[in-house]
C-alpha cells in the first residue's frame, strides 16, 4: 500500500466517523453542519485523486486528524474568494441572460445601453453605459410614460461614481415628490393606531439604503473600468 493509499485510508474512516457523529445530532446542529460537511466531502475528493504524493503525503499523514486540519486551515484563509465566485456565478447568469434578450428588449439613449432604473411617481432616473465612450456611465432624468425622451444628463469615469448619482438623484426626485402630495391626517376616526402593523420601508428609505450598497454591487461586466478613469 503506497503513502496515498494510507493517507486516503485514514482520511476517509476520519470523515465516516464525523458523519456517524453529526447523525447523531438535532436536526438543527445537523443543519448548523452543513457546509462543513460539504467542504470536506469535497477535500475527501482531493485525497482520493492522490494529488499529494510523497513528502506532502507523509506531512498530511503524520496529522492526527488531517482532513479537520486542512478545514481549519481553509477556514482561515480569505472566505472573500468563495463570496467572489458566488458573484462571479450570479453576474456570469445575468449577463447571460441579458444577451440572449431580443435586441428590441434592450434600451439604448445617445449610444448607452441603459442598465440600472429607477422609478419615482411620474419620472424616472436611468443608469447608462457605454464602453467605448470617453466617460462610459451616465445618468439620466425623463418621464415613465415617455421612453426614450431622456435629458439633463450627468457623466462619469467610473460605475460606482454614475450608480451613486442615480440614487442621489431618485431621492431628490423622492423629496420633491413627497412635497406634492397632499398631507393626510395621523388621526381617522378617534384612532391612534398604536397597535397598527409596522410600515414597510419607505421608498426613500429603500433608495438610502441602495445607495450605500452602490459602491459595493459592482456587475463582473462592468468592473473592468471600475477602479480606473478611462
Amino acid at each position: 500500500m503506497t503513502i496515498q493509499d494510507e493517507l486516503y485510508e485514514k482520511v476517509s474512516t476520519e470523515h465516516n466517523a464525523q458523519i456517524e457523529e453529526i447523525k447523531k445530532l438535532p436536526p438543527d446542529e445537523i443543519i448548523g453542519k452543513a457546509h462543513e460537511i460539504a467542504i470536506k466531502a469535497d477535500l475527501l475528493m482531493c485525497f482520493e485523486a492522490g494529488e499529494f504524493e510523497g513528502r506532502e503525503a507523509r506531512i498530511l499523514f503524520a496529522l492526527d486528524r488531517p482532513l479537520d486540519y486542512i478545514y481549519q486551515r481553509w477556514l482561515d484563509m480569505d472566505s472573500s474568494h468563495h463570496m467572489d465566485s458566488l458573484r462571479e456565478c450570479i453576474d456570469d447568469f445575468v449577463k447571460a441572460t441579458i444577451k440572449g434578450r431580443p435586441a428590441q428588449e434592450k434600451e439604448f439613449f445617445e449610444g448607452y445601453e441603459l442598465v440600472g432604473r429607477l422609478t419615482v411617481g411620474e419620472n424616472v432616473i436611468v443608469l447608462g453605459h457605454n464602453p467605448d465612450a470617453t466617460m462610459p456611465y451616465a445618468t439620466w432624468k425623463g418621464a415613465k410614460e415617455e421612453k426614450g425622451n431622456y435629458s439633463q444628463g450627468h457623466f462619469y469615469h467610473l460605475y460606482k461614481d454614475a450608480r451613486e448619482d442615480l440614487y442621489e438623484r431618485a431621492s431628490a426626485e423622492y423629496r420633491e415628490f413627497d412635497r406634492s402630495k397632499p398631507e393626510q391626517s395621523k388621526d381617522r376616526k378617534g384612532d391612534s393606531y398604536s397597535g397598527a402593523p409596522k410600515a414597510k420601508p419607505s421608498l426613500m428609505e429603500r433608495l438610502e439604503e441602495g445607495k450605500r450598497k452602490s459602491a459595493q454591487q459592482v456587475p463582473a461586466d462592468l468592473q473592468k473600468n471600475n477602479n480606473r478613469e478611462v
